[in-house]
């Protein structure tokens, strides 16, 4: 519901200007010093008196004013766009990760999905720093979902020397993207990408093993915390490649 400003200003300086008479035979019945009623009318006076202008004003650019939001910024639209599909990359991917546990005929379509995301998500990445950085992290990022599908295979046929592969390959896979993200951005160190890849995979493999335990509720927790954890990440790369393209945004 949106408020008429118009209205809602004319009916404030109407009560304003009621109050100053009002305020008389309130201070009179209340036995107020005549010191207290003269400023609470001073008062009462002086804000009428705003209002009016503050009436004036907006009916002189009411074309101009708007009671929306308005956060149509290049920094805020990459905040937003990083949000999205990474949030999106963790619920799409436990998605297809379920389904590749569960064998379930709904894989294909689920990966086809998650790839989708994948380009958009390299896609932004090389609006900022170009093809070649652009091609770089789609090779990393698209081999780290396929160390999961591995894992997630790993559950499905109780295959133990593929679980332990999957689980080196993601730690390397921490390396790799931590040494891409600093090489793009020097002002996030490795550590703190190591750190955040690291709990990402941890949340992840967590949803999958609850969730071929049966405890789907215990997943879907895991599942959540992952996707607010993303978002954390998501936040700090949109803040630092603000700050370092500032021509761009």
């Amino acid at each position: 519901m949106k408020t008429n400003i118009k209205v809602t200003l004319a009916s404030l300086a109407l009560i304003a200007t009621f109050g100053t008479s009002a305020g008389t035979a309130l201070a009179a019945h209340e036995g107020m010093t005549t010191t207290q009623e003269q400023k609470m009318n001073t008062f009462l006076t002086d804000f009428a008196v705003f209002l009016k202008n503050v009436q004036k004003y907006v009916a002189n650019n009411e074309g101009g004013m708007t009671t929306e939001p308005t956060t149509t910024t290049p920094a805020a639209d990459l905040r937003v766009t990083l949000n999205s599909l990474l949030r999106e990359h963790v619920n799409l991917g436990l998605i297809a990760l379920y389904n590749v546990i569960d064998n379930d005929e709904a894989t294909a379509a689920s990966v086809e999905a998650l790839d989708d995301n994948t380009n958009e998500l390299a896609a932004t990445i090389g609006s900022v720093y170009g093809e070649d950085a652009e091609e770089a992290f789609d090779k990393i990022w698209s081999a780290h979902i396929g160390f999961f599908a591995n894992y997630a295979t790993s559950l499905r046929t109780n295959d133990s020397d593929l679980r332990k592969e999957a689980e080196s390959d993601l730690r390397n896979y921490q390396t790799e993207i931590s040494n891409f993200f600093n090489g793009a951005l020097p002002a996030i160190d490795k550590s703190v990408v190591v750190a955040g890849s690291g709990e990402h995979k941890d949340l992840l493999i967590e949803a999958m093993d609850e969730y071929a335990d049966g405890d789907f509720e215990a997943a879907y927790a895991a599942q959540r915390e992952a996707d607010k954890q993303i978002s954390g990440i998501a936040n700090l790369l949109a803040k630092e490649i603000v700050k370092q393209n500032p021509e761009l945004f």
